[in-house]
């Protein structure tokens, strides 16, 4: 009864009120369960500014083995990531993500990095080679938010992390070959 009540007077029943409020301060204290929000990363667990990631423009004179071209993407209808792998150049790998509807155009861009940061390193260990990689991106946000020693979103987190452990190069986007 008390339920028809309110959808008769247009007042939210209490219980859904206090789930959408239960959910909000969970999202803020980074206490998320379904881990879609990408909340800071613990302050131990941040990088030393010494490490910050340095984001170089392609060398003309340098020949890369594996060239990566990432992009995030946001419709009407869906957000996703897409990536191209060339080794060598010759298209590889090509793989798609598609995100939960509350992810920003922003977020789909640094996911497409990060898996392709993941299948590099599944590259790496199967070949057991450490070529040389450039990972193309026209997200300047991201590669902003990358650069900055004050960003500690969990995904620019792992993005630095990964891009440390495999020596790689990182920088704007151009045409692939």
């Amino acid at each position: 009864m008390h339920e028809v009540l309110c959808i008769l007077t247009g007042i939210t029943p209490i219980q859904i009120e206090l789930r959408s409020w239960a959910k909000c301060y969970n999202i803020t204290r980074g206490n998320v369960q379904d881990g879609l929000h990408d909340v800071p990363k613990y302050y131990r667990k941040w990088s030393h500014l010494a490490e910050t990631i340095e984001i170089k423009e392609r060398s003309e004179r340098r020949e890369y083995v594996i060239q990566v071209y990432t992009d995030g993407s946001i419709s009407a209808s869906s957000i996703g990531s897409g990536i191209a792998i060339f080794i060598n150049k010759h298209l590889t790998f090509q793989l798609k993500y598609k995100l939960a509807e509350r992810c920003s155009n922003n977020q789909a861009a640094q996911l497409a990095i990060a898996k392709a940061l993941e299948k590099i390193q599944d590259l790496n260990h199967l070949q057991g080679n450490q070529w040389s990689v450039a990972i193309h991106t026209d997200s300047r946000i991201t590669l902003d938010a990358i650069a900055s020693p004050r960003n500690h979103q969990n995904l620019v987190q792992e993005i630095r992390d990964e891009i440390r452990r495999l020596k790689m190069i990182i920088g704007p986007s151009t045409s692939p070959g």
